[in-house]
């Protein structure tokens, strides 16, 4: 089946182009409030797994929060992810909310690399099969349902068509699999969802008991974001001086050092002198010692890195990607005491 051709066929999907999760939160929220053929009722216990008793107070977008939904003497907060992907920073925050019921109800199935032990996850293929065993008499209605769950089961099957198991295929060099997604406005869930697993597949691969710098003093800070149709993963190890580590974007594998305060670049040129994590060879295709962020930020530090020549490639396999963060990460441990000395020789490590 060619599910492109059959997603443009559905006025439900065509009218769901205007937004993101705006217009499946108020799809449900409107179907919420559909008191006959009880489906308020049947909607209710496909979010929240319970029978509905009595009156429901619904109310969307409040406080940054998709749905707030008050019954059953309980408030039940659903977070709706259909084009986008969790991130830790946005559950904390719905969780000073205080609620009975988290629900996150997502477009895709994933495990998120960090803990959602407060919430249910629910996925849009659970909800949709819970609500196409009802009976619906009213033949507006019905259509309208019918449709949105076609349509909902086709984005699924759409989206899972090309992502490979633990194969980096989400990116720019695989331009014929992402023009299909771009040209229907998936390409953002298509990147950030296949990103986000290769996210946890790097925690996962990085368990305390592997994870060296730990011992050094270090903090992990894997994080994901999404700029200019890009994943970028950074995994990060920082101190009270410095922040180094990896980031992979694109077909990008990037070697990364910033001080938490003070100017990066000075102890870059150290570190490149001395060939400790920073090459003295390296060149950038415009003739640059370095690539940077923030080089013109006065508030911020600037983001020093180099990349290596060997880009990452279509269908690398997630356990190669690993291993070279790997033999990062070991480089950092072997070359921790030669760093740390270049800042003793300043008596003002901020300062350096």
């Amino acid at each position: 089946m060619n599910y492109k051709e059959e997603l443009l066929k559905s006025p439900i999907f065509w009218m769901s182009l205007s937004s993101k999760e705006l217009f499946h939160t108020n799809f449900i929220a409107w179907a919420l409030n559909v008191v006959e053929d009880d489906l308020r009722g049947t909607i209710f216990k496909a979010l929240f797994d319970e029978e509905l008793r009595g009156d429901i107070i619904i109310e969307r977008e409040k406080d940054n929060i998709d749905l707030l939904v008050k019954a059953n003497d309980n408030l039940y907060v659903v977070e709706n992810k259909v084009k986008d992907v969790v991130c830790e920073d946005q559950i904390r925050k719905i969780e000073k909310v205080q609620a009975d019921k988290y629900v996150l109800l997502t477009l895709l199935e994933y495990n998120p690399f960090f803990s959602m032990q407060k919430w249910v996850v629910r996925t849009y293929t659970d909800f949709v099969r819970h609500i196409d065993c009802i009976s619906v008499k009213n033949i507006y209605h019905h259509a309208l349902l019918k449709d949105y769950i076609r349509m909902v089961n086709l984005l699924i099957s759409f989206v899972n068509e090309n992502c490979q198991e633990n194969k980096y295929n989400f990116i720019w060099a695989n331009k014929d699999v992402l023009n299909q997604y771009k040209d229907v406005r998936l390409l953002d869930l298509f990147i950030k969802y296949n990103s986000s697993k290769l996210l946890s597949y790097i925690v996962n691969f990085f368990k305390p008991e592997k994870n060296i710098l730990l011992l050094k003093g270090y903090s992990f800070r894997p994080t994901f974001n999404f700029s200019n149709n890009h994943g970028i993963i950074d995994i990060f190890w920082s101190n009270n001086i410095y922040t180094i580590g990896i980031q992979l974007e694109d077909k990008y594998f990037r070697k990364v050092f910033v001080l938490n305060n003070g100017n990066t670049e000075r102890i870059y040129k150290k570190l490149r002198e001395k060939n400790i994590w920073f090459s003295s060879t390296w060149m950038s295709r415009n003739k640059k010692e370095f690539c940077s962020y923030d080089a013109n930020n006065d508030k911020r530090p600037t983001f020093i890195y180099q990349y290596d020549k060997k880009y990452l490639s279509i269908n690398t396999d997630f356990s190669e990607i690993c291993d070279r963060i790997l033999d990062s990460m070991n480089e950092i441990y072997d070359n921790h005491e030669a760093i740390m000395d270049l800042f003793s020789e300043n008596s003002n490590t901020t300062t350096v």
